[in-house]
């Protein structure tokens, strides 16, 4: 009886070792199938917005994955997806640049390149929304932020105008009368970061 039951034993043991090790194979095995799949859905998803290049993008994104670890190409297509959302008037090949910048960016600040192409995206909405606005906001603040050509001044001038009329620090006043000339509260953030 004694002999049975380590037999039992043993046979409950070596079937639970198989049953593991067929389990770590199997996730192996379907590794690649479901990062495959990961990345033809974010192919899927970026092509939606009109990018063409996508084999351009899914070799900035295995290049990328391959020097960089901790991103996968599914995570990186899926950033350039959140760059193109953002940026829409960007070229298919200046999407991969801006996703590989920013997930260059995101290594070196431990940030996602996810987290980080959002911010970039968002920075730019901030840079045009202030940039479009920024003559018609000019005049109605009073100031001139174009050249004799028409042409907008450099940011540091047209900061150094508007530091001049409202100092170093502005009021709750000030700031509503940026916005209502701007348009805008993200050029007033803007203009308040720099």
């Amino acid at each position: 009886m004694q002999t049975y039951s380590r037999r039992m034993a043993q046979v409950a043991t070596d079937s639970a070792v198989l049953f593991a090790t067929g389990t770590q194979i199997s996730k192996a095995m379907l590794s690649p199938v479901k990062s495959i799949y990961g990345t033809q859905d974010a192919l899927a998803e970026l092509s939606s917005l009109g990018v063409e290049a996508l084999d351009e993008i899914e070799t900035a994104a295995q290049s990328f994955s391959d020097t960089w670890a901790g991103t996968t190409k599914a995570e990186f297509i899926t950033a350039a997806y959140d760059i193109k959302s953002g940026i829409a008037s960007l070229s298919d090949a200046a999407v991969a640049d801006y996703t590989r910048i920013a997930g260059i960016t995101a290594k070196a600040t431990k940030a996602t390149t996810g987290e980080m192409t959002s911010l970039f995206a968002t920075g730019y909405g901030i840079y045009t929304a202030f940039l479009q606005n920024a003559a018609k906001a000019g005049e109605e603040l009073g100031l001139r932020f174009t050249d004799a050509s028409g042409n907008l001044k450099a940011m540091p001038e047209m900061l150094g105008l508007l530091k001049n009329k409202f100092g170093e620090t502005m009021t709750a006043a000030d700031k509503i009368e940026l916005q209502k000339a701007f348009g805008t509260v993200e050029a007033v953030k803007l203009i308040e970061l720099l």
